[in-house]
């Protein structure tokens, strides 16, 4: 499943609440005249707020909000998240399959090609 990291420079937002029009839910008014990006954590390092969304309507509201951003404030990442028991094995080829971790294999593997015995 697909997750999306929505990142948020506060600094320079100027205030022209058009997040806020593409998803409210997400984007509020704050007093100082920026957007607040609720549901979000601080991230000290990049000094930008930042907030994971693992389903498509949250992500299409807040591309909308991103899209609609005139200084370009907020931005999105597709984080792909393939579970590890999800992660491809090692490709058969018939009789002839690679053992990437199984170094007595692989000797094997370098005279043995799609099934036929080099010996």
């Amino acid at each position: 499943m697909k997750k999306y990291k929505v990142i948020y420079d506060r600094e320079i937002c100027i205030g022209a609440f058009s997040c806020s029009a593409a998803a409210p839910e997400f984007w509020i008014y704050n007093e100082d005249g920026k957007a607040d990006f609720h549901g979000s954590t601080y991230n000290a390092q990049t000094r930008k707020w930042e907030l994971l969304l693992d389903n498509e309507q949250d992500f299409d509201d807040n591309q909308a909000a991103a899209e609609a951003c005139p200084v370009f404030a907020i931005k999105i990442e597709v984080i792909d998240e393939t579970p590890e028991e999800d992660a491809e094995e090692p490709h058969d080829y018939g009789d002839y399959k690679a053992h990437v971790d199984d170094p007595e294999k692989e000797s094997e593997n370098k005279t043995m090609k799609l099934g036929h015995d080099e010996h």
